[in-house]
């Protein structure tokens, strides 16, 4: 089975990203932790030191078994890592191999850093060489043997570092973005939680790693007939079959209808985790989004305007026009006196008007998603 590849630092601080001059024309950024002290770096996957260059005592590291990477899995992935001092490079060896989470590399400043950081990238493929990009400039990026392996060509095989590795709430523990040079990884970039939440840095920032646990209290019901966890929407194969019934524990909604006609979701039922087709007419969501109550679920209104109201089918407080976006606190299992469940929304008309209340949940005209999707 393929490890996930779990970034390995207590926290995640892009100091540089993939456009600073240094970097630019590849997918390198500077990582740091969350002061200015020396800080470790884990192995993200079981993995070999397979060459140190002296200059800037740049690390090699190659996998040992299979990885699955935000984008997929692959028998090949390495990575490097660079500017360790001296004094921590004394501590490794050529052919040295690691666990998954074993110390693997530590922050420097060697060469042109400026302070303590680790300047890394990841690449599908087997290592060849760390050559420069263009003959015209001195920036240097991973070169890979890809025989064998489809889905990446030479020039999609080396990744950002969203693509590369999950966030583990249990190792990193915040978010941050201190790259002085512009916000890449503020609002455009994609992170994914080890359970498979993909969120913005924006939300990581501001939240903390602790929105994976915004789903925790959610639950698909099954009302009407089985439901079958799949690896991938529509085609993936069946992993268990959920007997009609039973609950789904949601992990996260998508808002991209699949080739099926249908969106599908993300769950988790008795240890196992899939992929699993939304029809509303034989099941329904319930349970609130956690203790955080944080943006991560939103309700977007596709075929009508929605009232918002102070209870249940109780006085309303505001119409909230078709094709906006609430954010979701609760799915109620109970079905009301007009026949509908309800869901306790929060929509803000501007920085100084919130409401926060109740609406019809009608699947017919709206849908839930994740923020990611």
């Amino acid at each position: 089975m393929a490890q996930k590849s779990i970034f390995g630092m207590s926290t995640l601080n892009i100091s540089a990203g993939h456009q600073y001059s240094s970097h630019s024309g590849t997918t390198v950024v500077d990582i740091s932790g969350a002061s200015s002290n020396i800080e470790s770096f884990k192995a993200p996957f079981d993995c070999k030191l397979i060459k140190i260059l002296d200059k800037n005592n740049t690390f090699i590291f190659q996998n040992t078994s299979p990885v699955q990477l935000p984008i997929g899995t692959f028998d090949k992935v390495c990575f490097r890592c660079t500017h360790m001092n001296n004094d921590q490079k004394a501590l490794f060896s050529i052919n040295q191999t690691f666990n998954q989470g074993d110390v693997c590399y530590y922050e420097g400043t060697t060469g042109a850093a400026t302070g303590n950081h680790i300047h890394i990238e990841f690449a599908v493929g087997t290592f060849v060489s760390l050559d420069r990009i263009t003959s015209s400039s001195t920036n240097l990026h991973l070169v890979t043997d890809l025989t064998n392996i489809s889905g990446i060509n030479n020039n999609s095989c080396n990744l950002y570092l969203p693509q590369a590795v999950y966030i583990d709430p249990t190792v990193t523990s915040s978010v941050i973005s201190t790259d002085s040079n512009s916000n890449y990884y503020t609002n455009q970039y994609v992170w994914t939680l080890k359970n498979g939440l993909r969120v913005t840095n924006y939300y990581l920032s501001y939240y903390g790693t602790g929105i994976t646990n915004v789903a925790k209290n959610m639950k698909m019901v099954l009302t009407g007939s089985a439901a079958r966890l799949r690896t991938s929407p529509v085609s993936g194969s069946q992993i268990t079959l959920v007997p009609n019934g039973a609950k789904i524990d949601i992990i996260r909604f998508n808002s991209n209808v699949a080739s099926d006609g249908y969106r599908w979701a993300y769950g988790s039922y008795n240890g196992n985790e899939g992929y699993f087709q939304y029809d509303p007419t034989v099941m329904h969501p319930e349970g609130s989004v956690g203790t955080l109550n944080v943006t991560t679920v939103k309700m977007k209104l596709t075929g009508s305007a929605a009232r918002i109201r102070v209870s249940q089918v109780g006085s309303e407080l505001i119409t909230v026009s078709n094709g906006n976006e609430l954010i979701v606190d609760e799915f109620n299992d109970a079905i009301a006196s007009d026949g509908y469940r309800w869901a306790r929304v929060k929509y803000d008309l501007n920085d100084n008007i919130k409401y926060t209340g109740w609406i019809q949940y009608d699947p017919e005209v709206m849908h839930p998603y994740s923020i990611g999707y």
